[in-house]
């Protein structure tokens, strides 16, 4: 993901099966990102749970400025950013959409990370990015995550307890 973060293409893919930690890597991507946001120049992360939009396929970044309480000022200067939009649970949607010309993505800089379930997924043409009318393939980038073993998920767990991370 930092060589995604790094690189020029512009979209990233993140598919896997339910269940398999999609959600929390985004969550902890996004947290990971503010821990390292240097002010005035750091990227800035935006996490999206997309079915919590009530009108993705048009109002997601309106709607979403509209609940985080940003003034117009705001959103026009955000415009002029390093943002990093981690749009997670794509497969959630009622209808799967092209939400990145609807909802004038190409009007910020920076890149848009979405997870789906690869079961899910219709194709990744709908999330190629649009540059200049005409879809760019080469700006999308998909990584497939594999499923935990048994020995990693128990690694896992024990490292949640060791760092207190046992909301659950």
């Amino acid at each position: 993901v930092q060589k995604f973060l790094k690189g020029e293409q512009k979209v990233l893919l993140l598919l896997g099966p339910a269940g398999n930690g999609k959600s929390f890597f985004s969550q902890v991507l996004a947290e990971s990102l503010w821990q390292q946001y240097q002010p005035g120049t750091g990227v800035i992360p935006l996490y999206i749970s997309l079915p919590t939009v009530k009108n993705p396929s048009q109002e997601l970044l309106s709607e979403t400025f509209k609940r985080m309480g940003l003034s117009e000022e705001e959103i026009v200067n955000l415009k002029s950013r390093e943002v990093v939009f981690i749009l997670d649970g794509y497969d959630e949607l009622p209808h799967y959409t092209q939400l990145f010309k609807q909802n004038a993505f190409h009007d910020f800089k920076g890149k848009i990370i979405v997870t789906c379930r690869t079961e899910a997924l219709p194709s990744s043409d709908l999330f190629v990015p649009i540059v200049n009318g005409k879809p760019k393939k080469s700006l999308l980038k998909e990584i497939h995550l594999a499923p935990f073993s048994s020995s990693q998920m128990d690694h896992f767990i024990q490292k949640c307890i060791d760092l207190g991370n046992t909301e659950w």
